[in-house]
């Protein structure tokens, strides 16, 4: 909505594609862009692998990273701080008396995942709570991986007491399996998402979560595509990194 708004502000309108994280998707919208001759490109990469993105510059087409922040320098993106992320969302299970906690992400190799998992082992580390292989899974970024998961970790392990999901939306999946499980969130297990997607707020979720500004990301974006639009010759590549805040609902409470 936020990169819709902005280009249609400023005269340009919109073609979305969505690649369902499929590489080979994401080549072929690629490829179709590329021959419609678009004036600039806003992606939301399928993973750390973007050898294919980084030749744009030679097609003369600008490219932003959203919410995805690349390895490579000469690039433009716009992201939240997923490490700051997770050191939030940890302090505040911790604080509310959580040790057992487990990490639910998305990809492995997802520059998103990669970072909110360095932040959850960095504050066990700053706590001395001993980190348990067991508890960290990884799948997709999808409410059916999250529910997968969990089943897999409740069956297999110690129950955790709290749970830190890669998004909202395997957080979703994280609730069902809990619940399926013939436990409660939060009596028996807290639960904790990311993004603050607007399913978080419905009233019989009330999911916390860790916001992420996703309309202000999708806005910048545009910013500086019709930067690079109107100043070709600016070789100059621009790195935007957003501040998140955790929204407290009701799945979580101390123990």
């Amino acid at each position: 909505q936020g990169i819709e708004d902005c280009a249609n502000r400023n005269g340009y309108q919109v073609f979305l594609c969505n690649s369902n994280w499929q590489l080979s998707k994401e080549k072929e919208y690629l490829k179709a862009l590329y021959g419609k001759r678009v004036d600039g490109i806003v992606i939301g990469p399928v993973s750390n692998d973007i050898s294919h993105l980084l030749d744009t510059a030679s097609k003369n087409v600008p490219l932003v990273f959203a919410a995805y922040k690349p390895q490579a320098e000469n690039c433009n993106y716009v992201v939240t701080d997923d490490y700051k992320s997770a050191v939030i969302a940890m302090e505040y299970l911790i604080k509310l008396g959580h040790r057992k906690i487990a990490f639910i992400g998305g990809q492995q190799d997802s520059c998103t995942n990669k970072d909110r998992l360095n932040g959850y082992l960095d504050i066990l580390k700053k706590y001395n709570i001993p980190t348990v292989p067991a508890y960290i899974k990884h799948g997709q970024f999808k409410q059916k991986s999250g529910y997968q998961l969990t089943k897999e970790l409740l069956i297999e392990n110690e129950i955790p007491t709290a749970i830190l999901a890669g998004n909202d939306i395997i957080a979703l999946g994280v609730i069902q399996a809990i619940e399926e499980f013939g436990l409660s969130v939060p009596n028996n297990i807290s639960v904790v998402g990311f993004d603050d997607i607007s399913f978080a707020a419905l009233d019989k979720i009330q999911l916390t979560t860790v916001f992420q500004p996703k309309y202000k990301i999708g806005e910048l974006c545009v910013e500086i595509l019709l930067d690079k639009i109107k100043n070709p010759c600016n070789s100059e590549f621009t790195h935007k990194v957003l501040e998140p805040k955790l929204i407290i609902r009701k799945t979580c409470r101390g123990i």
